[in-house]
């Protein structure tokens, strides 16, 4: 329990048994790509129903995967997510953008194509340019014939939408077939794994953001209007004009920001000896910041002078920050 300006803030045992959990993060939408240093959806769903009201907003200014925004919709609340990152963005978004039974369908109609390629009679012209060979970096040649083919065919699908979530299934197959393996998948064993995922995600997305649309009371297709996912820096961003006005001030803050001094690979795989590339940014259609000069900033500088912007101009509720276990401050009664 801390006191802070003689408001006291009782933390339930709900949400400190969340912080001890060691759970397995297995249950969708978290469990659509294994993105580094996230934090459990447990602690995130305890914090936000022990210190939120329904209606209420909860931002995450290093928002990553989504899982904040993930369980904060789930719950009725409005969500805004920032960070840096254009992968970390389309992981956020895509996994809170809403399909239509007639999406689903045509995606599925699209798989069965999938289905039928095979790696003799499949066949592409790629000029390599000097960015082409930046994403490819260190991909085995078979991977990588079969996520070109997979993503040639992927314009043929009817929108943005219905593109994204292909994408989505397969950087979930890339990284499970390459990040800290040695060993090569076979084009069968990637076209199988390929089909089968992207079928149990249209799935489990589709169940989930039912469940998100009945929370908030909206039709399916409108529940984007609960969210923003912003690709910015934290810093300053309280004074970011893209959330609405109506939904400040914010009441939590719940984030796990860079970790100072740690070493952690966010946006790249380890292949075959730890060679890192850059290819998921490939596989979603999205840029990679190294590849854009631009001014460097330490990962204290990102731990702190950013999170303090953010909270002392954006919330004036609560803010936990997970790697300190339960960190709050930037209260007001």
């Amino acid at each position: 329990m801390r006191t802070t300006a003689n408001l006291e803030i009782a933390v339930p045992d709900a949400v400190i048994r969340a912080v001890l959990s060691q759970d397995k993060v297995d249950e969708p939408p978290h469990s659509f790509y294994k993105y580094p240093a996230r934090f459990s959806p447990v602690f995130a769903r305890e914090a936000i129903k022990a210190f939120t009201r329904k209606g209420d907003t909860v931002i995450d200014p290093f928002c990553g995967g989504g899982t904040t925004l993930i369980e904060a919709i789930a719950l009725g609340r409005r969500a805004a997510g920032f960070d840096i990152s254009s992968l970390a963005v389309f992981l956020a978004r895509t996994k809170t953008s809403p399909l239509s039974v007639h999406d689903k369908r045509e995606i599925l109609d699209w798989s069965r194509v999938i289905e039928s390629v095979d790696q003799i009679n499949a066949s592409v012209s790629v000029v390599a340019t000097e960015e082409s060979s930046h994403y490819h970096r260190h991909l085995p040649d078979g991977p990588k014939a079969f996520f070109e083919i997979v993503i040639g065919l992927s314009r043929f699908l009817a929108n943005h939408r219905q593109q994204r979530i292909a994408r989505l299934a397969l950087l979930a197959v890339g990284q499970r077939a390459l990040d800290c393996k040695t060993d090569v998948p076979t084009w069968p064993e990637l076209r199988a794994e390929f089909c089968q995922r992207l079928k149990a995600l249209l799935d489990d997305q589709f169940d989930y953001l039912g469940r998100v649309a009945a929370a908030n009371e909206l039709p399916r297709c409108r529940v984007t209007e609960t969210r923003r996912v912003i690709n910015r820096s934290a810093e300053e961003s309280g004074e970011d004009g893209r959330i609405p006005a109506g939904w400040l001030p914010a009441k939590l803050v719940l984030t796990s920001p860079p970790y100072p001094g740690v070493h952690v690979v966010y946006h790249r795989w380890q292949i075959n000896g730890r060679k890192e590339t850059p290819a998921p940014f490939w596989l979603v259609n999205a840029r990679d910041s190294g590849l854009i000069p631009r001014a460097k900033h330490s990962c204290i500088n990102l731990a702190s002078t950013e999170l303090t912007s953010f909270s002392t101009s954006a919330a004036s509720g609560l803010f936990c920050w997970l790697p300190m276990v339960l960190k709050l401050f930037s209260l007001s009664p």
